[in-house]
């Protein structure tokens, strides 16, 4: 996903999507009893996922210096 962003939108989308995430996971979690330190670090791991990918996205679509 952070992959399509990186290739269409700019950084703004990239936060919105960063933001959808932590408000479906997090009452998610504390809707199932589930929150803990396992779950933080799974959050985390979503959010650097997603960044990453976007990092990359962006690389691939800058053009090449002359």
């Amino acid at each position: 996903m952070g992959l399509l962003i990186g290739l269409s939108y700019n950084y703004l989308a990239i936060i919105a999507a960063c933001v959808v995430i932590t408000l479906i996971m997090v009452p998610l979690w504390l809707v199932r009893q589930d929150f803990g330190l396992l779950s933080v670090l799974v959050w985390i791991g979503y959010l650097f996922a997603i960044q990453s990918g976007f990092l990359v996205g962006g690389y691939v679509r800058t053009d090449d210096d002359p």
